[in-house]
């Protein structure tokens, strides 16, 4: 049992890693990307349906990262583990992706692009409310209201911590000069 937790947390660490390394690796170049200089306002349906598609495409990225994880880790004796594994890490991975984005530049063009994708649609897919509801109201019908309540509470506790320590390793990574802070010159503050 113990070793089945090593080796969840440990299989958790590297997807995660190897998901922040591809998403980095792919979308660098919108994020990093000038900014486009035509009018945001007018939107046409045809960019619309696109940035629909980038949600749609992300969150089934997302939500077969999810299934797979979550067939792997599975539950440890009463705590669904891999649920709890999956908002925490993303969580985090959503925090660190939207300060970064942020301190880019607006909500514009390739940033935009790039937060629909990898926040709303691949991280919004990967996290999932309904399974801890599910998770939470299985704890009640089996009586351990205390431990369901716990974990309920622990989640979005440590969900909001993880999400604030993802702020901070983004700005931490803009203060040593890894995430462009003036996206009009290109160079590193």
């Amino acid at each position: 049992m113990c070793g089945r937790f090593a080796c969840a947390v440990l299989c958790c660490a590297v997807l995660c890693c190897a998901v922040l390394c591809c998403a980095v690796l792919c979308c660098a170049p919108l994020i990093c990307a000038p900014r486009e200089r035509y009018d945001y306002q007018v939107r046409n349906t045809t960019a619309k349906l696109a940035e629909l598609g980038l949600v749609a495409l992300g969150g089934a990225v997302g939500t077969l990262a999810r299934y797979l994880l979550n067939e792997l880790i599975g539950e440890v004796d009463w705590l669904p583990l891999g649920v709890l594994i999956i908002n925490l890490s993303g969580a985090f991975l959503l925090g660190a992706l939207l300060e970064a984005v942020a301190l880019r530049g607006p909500d514009t063009g390739a940033r935009r692009k790039a937060r629909l994708l990898l926040g709303t649609g691949v991280l919004g897919g990967y996290t999932t409310y309904s399974l801890l509801a599910a998770d939470i109201a299985a704890m009640f019908d089996h009586g351990q209201m205390l431990a369901g309540t716990a974990y309920g509470l622990a989640t979005l506790v440590f969900g909001g911590l993880a999400s604030w320590f993802g702020i901070l390793v983004a700005k931490s990574l803009r203060g040593r000069g890894r995430i462009d802070s003036n996206p009009s010159t290109g160079a590193s503050s």
